[in-house]
């Protein structure tokens, strides 16, 4: 079963309002060789932001999570998670490569509030470490499987005579003849 968490509408429309009032203060207060280019990628981060939102999903059959920020987007397989903490609303994900991955839930400050938007950072964390055990446990138990079979295989080609590894004569080079 697919999880999903969506940034509410008010906090996208609250996500356009400051980039926009960022673009005016950078086209503003800036040299314009600096100015544009700052304006630009508000824009761009605006347009991510308004259209897409910030998202977490957890797909458990597929074993991943996948974290959405605008036009920014991180996927991580669940069985490299190592560690998960919720802090206020902030949620980091540590990964096996290293790294860690955090993102604000949507309520950041009183605004968030006022605005309508719901603390669901302690459920998304405790949605991410169910399924990252789950994704574990199963890894491990195919790993046994794994190890069943190999065990099985090794004691069943002990009575089968040996098998010929290597080229055929034919096929070698005549300097290794």
């Amino acid at each position: 079963m697919v999880q999903r968490w969506r940034c509410p509408t008010s906090l996208r429309v609250k996500t356009v309002v400051i980039a926009a009032l960022g673009a005016v203060v950078a086209l503003v207060f800036l040299p314009l060789w600096f100015g544009i280019p700052v304006a630009v990628l508000l824009a761009l981060w605006a347009a991510g932001m308004a259209v897409l939102g910030s998202s977490v999903v957890i797909d458990p059959e597929a074993g991943l999570l996948v974290f959405g920020m605008g036009l920014i987007t991180r996927r991580v397989h669940v069985t490299d998670v190592t560690a998960v903490l919720v802090d206020r609303s902030k949620v980091s994900v540590a990964r096996m490569a290293g790294g860690e991955i955090s993102l604000y839930v949507w309520r950041k400050s009183r605004l968030d509030g006022w605005l309508g938007a719901a603390d669901e950072s302690d459920e998304i964390g405790h949605a991410i470490s169910a399924a990252t055990a789950l994704a574990q446990d199963h890894k491990a138990r195919a790993a046994e499987k794994t190890a069943e079979k190999t065990a099985n295989t090794a004691t069943q080609t002990a009575d089968a005579p040996p098998v010929r590894t290597g080229s055929g004569a034919r096929t070698r080079s005549t300097l290794a003849t």
